[in-house]
């Protein structure tokens, strides 16, 4: 087995006897929860379910475990403008699809962005990875305090405490 850490330092690309390459990451037990949740077989049989499929999990200690995924193409790696427009629609209704799907079986992945978003080689299925700061909701009565996500990717109104000020004084 080929091993090689990427730039996360929770994450690394591994290699099979077959040449087949996976992708190892560390996650909590709260991250392989939500995973084993939405990885339910009645959850899976649903298209719009959208979460990248894991296999061999490994308990490591501490609450950590190591799974294997397969190796995807990252959506940040994928010139867009090389695209046609039929694709990045079906891309776009696919995104939309899974936080729906998430979103009615009260999942908030908390940390939307290009990077936690994968694709198969044919640029057909797209996958939603990186549960690490989601959070199960019981309805939009639940409310969830603190940054969440990634600080570039915030809606200005959560993150920019002049921003909200301004919309409530007007």
């Amino acid at each position: 087995m080929i091993f090689s850490p990427l730039q996360h330092r929770h994450i690394a690309i591994a290699e099979n006897h077959l040449h087949e390459q996976f992708v190892l990451k560390i996650v909590d037990r709260d991250e392989l929860d939500f995973l084993n949740y939405l990885s339910d077989p009645q959850m899976l049989s649903d298209p719009r379910n959208h979460i990248v499929p894991f296999s061999h999990v490994t308990g490591i200690g501490y609450g950590k475990s190591i799974i294997a995924m397969p190796k995807l193409l990252p959506l940040d790696n994928i010139p867009l403008y090389s695209l046609q427009t039929a694709q990045c629609y079906n891309l776009l209704c696919q995104i939309v699809e899974g936080f729906t799907f998430l979103h009615e079986h009260g999942v908030a992945h908390m940390d939307l962005k290009s990077a936690n978003i994968v694709i198969d080689t044919s640029l057909e299925r797209l996958y939603i990875i990186d549960f690490g700061l989601a959070h199960k909701v019981n309805g939009p009565e639940d409310t969830l305090f603190g940054f969440r996500g990634t600080e570039l990717w915030v809606a200005p109104e959560i993150d920019d405490d002049d921003y909200a000020c301004g919309l409530l004084a007007s």
